[in-house]
């Protein structure tokens, strides 16, 4: 009887490691959360540098049954270009897989919102068959007689990838080329590498300050496991906590949690339930990640608050008034109180006194305040300092509602634009940099273009009010840069906003 059972455990095992030829690129189901996983495309898509540690134990309760272990680690280096590392171990029955791969990937700015990837991985694989570690009664049998085998050898992976900030549609082709690596069971029987194809796609339905929905698909064909569909839904909620479902054909039903902290840290964990094949012999498979994200800042116009020196400092005029009745008037302006503003000083003519203007809150915006700061001006005489200041201030900085570019709660937009408008018109020397921001609500990816759309949409208005489009350029800087801390509402509401830079020819 112990015979019996002995071989029964023993061809159970062989079984399962001759299945997992389907899961040779390793079966994961947190794909949605690192797309690097199935496709070296992805590798350095957003500009940041982030490692996932994914443990993935399948049918738990079942003797040998798979054990997947990934590390993974990609980055944007410099531009367009992306790279990675990939680390992989699988132990599955009597077969061990580890291997290690470097991938390069090329990111194609197509326009300002898509981008279409491609990817290429290679290193090395090591396998083994352990069969020296099966305990049977019948030493003799002709599937033991090759003994315990170990095998390197070389695989490569592309991949291509069209993103933008709410779709995702990729191809990746796992174990492309595979050379040097053949383990034979017995005279009949080998175990290669085979040759895979991955299709996935993704879309966010809805996003908006609370809820961002995803539904997605994966198509997986290779030989030993046909067609395989992954059918998925995701959402997250304020961009902290996900909860999602998959349904994959021949499988089950998988469900997904997830939790982000400030879009750096991951703590994600799947649930498979087993399908009917095994039913009543498996508790169901485990998937967890662990991940860390670090993402720079975009290059571009410096931050207002410290504007450039100009190349030729300039000292505040102060000259000596010929009436002492208006140096008097002066110092009066000068000693009065004042809140929330910001002195803009403008040399006219020499005869003329530069008279401090004042700044009110985005509440308090009024037609007396713009016309002051239209004044005619020489080019040649401009403080392009002083005038970036002014227009670093609240009161002309443009602030959007949340998710939009269109919907300005800060109700001075047209203002602004007449303003930035009528000096770029009386001052040929100068051009505009048009810079958008947002908050910290929703991911970083979102945000770049949310921010990207609003400076484009403010360059629009410049160049109907008669602007010359050479004369105006825009910078998308999302949440980076913010203008006030993003710890309350009031400010958040701040952050999503666009500021104008004056520059010189």
């Amino acid at each position: 009887m112990n015979t019996i059972i002995q071989k029964i455990v023993f061809l159970f095992s062989l079984l399962v490691s001759f299945l997992a030829n389907g899961q040779q690129t390793s079966l994961n189901t947190l794909y949605n959360q690192n797309g690097y996983l199935i496709n070296p495309a992805a590798a350095g898509l957003n500009n940041c540098f982030s490692a996932y540690l994914n443990h993935r134990n399948q049918w738990v309760g079942i003797n040998e049954s798979p054990v997947n272990n990934t590390l993974t680690v990609d980055g944007r280096l410099m531009g367009p270009h992306g790279v990675g590392v990939d680390m992989r171990m699988q132990e599955i029955g009597l077969l061990q897989n580890f291997n290690f791969k470097l991938t390069y990937a090329y990111h194609l700015k197509l326009t300002e919102n898509s981008n279409l990837s491609f990817g290429l991985s290679a290193g090395m694989v090591q396998q083994s068959f352990g069969f020296s570690d099966v305990i049977v009664a019948n030493t003799a049998d002709n599937t033991l007689l090759g003994g315990n085998q170990s095998d390197i050898g070389f695989l490569s992976d592309a991949g291509l990838l069209f993103s933008t900030a709410r779709l995702k549609v990729g191809l990746s082709v796992p174990q492309l080329i595979t050379s040097g690596l053949v383990t034979e069971v017995d005279a009949v029987n080998a175990y290669n590498l085979v040759q895979h194809m991955v299709v996935f796609g993704a879309y966010d339905i809805m996003k908006n300050e609370l809820w961002t929905v995803t539904p997605s698909v994966l198509y997986k064909n290779a030989d030993f496991i046909g067609h395989q569909i992954d059918l998925g839904l995701r959402g997250t909620w304020k961009n902290t906590i996900g909860v999602g479902a998959m349904y994959r054909t021949a499988y089950g039903v998988i469900g997904l949690v997830d939790l982000n902290l400030k879009d750096q840290f991951k703590l994600a964990y799947g649930y498979g339930f087993s399908g009917s094949n095994l039913t009543g012999l498996s508790n169901g498979s485990h998937e967890i990640m662990l991940g860390i994200k670090l993402c720079r800042k975009p290059d571009g116009v410096p931050a207002l608050d410290k504007p450039e020196e100009p190349e030729k400092p300039q000292e505040k005029i102060q000259e000596e008034p010929e009436n002492p009745e208006e140096e008097e008037s002066e110092e009066d302006v000068q000693e009065e109180p004042v809140n929330k503003s910001e002195e803009v000083i403008v040399e006219v003519e020499k005869d003329t006194i530069v008279e401090p203007v004042t700044e009110p809150v985005v509440e308090e915006v009024a037609e007396a305040v713009v016309e002051e700061i239209v004044v005619p001006v020489e080019a040649e005489e401009l403080n392009i300092d002083s005038l970036n200041m002014a227009f670093a201030a609240e009161g002309r900085l443009i602030m959007y509602n949340l998710n939009s570019a269109d919907d300005v709660h800060s109700n001075n937009r047209e203002l602004v634009v007449e303003m930035v408008a009528q000096i770029l018109k009386e001052n040929p020397d100068l051009n505009v940099v048009v810079i958008g921001y947002t908050c910290d609500i929703g991911t970083s990816e979102y945000n770049q273009g949310v921010s990207r759309q609003r400076a484009e949409n403010i360059k629009t208005e410049l160049i109907n009010s008669g602007v010359e489009a050479k004369k105006i350029k825009t910078q998308a800087k999302g949440e980076n840069q913010p203008f006030a801390p993003n710890n309350t509402e009031t400010n958040q509401r701040k952050n999503r906003r666009v500021q104008i830079v004056f520059k010189s020819n």
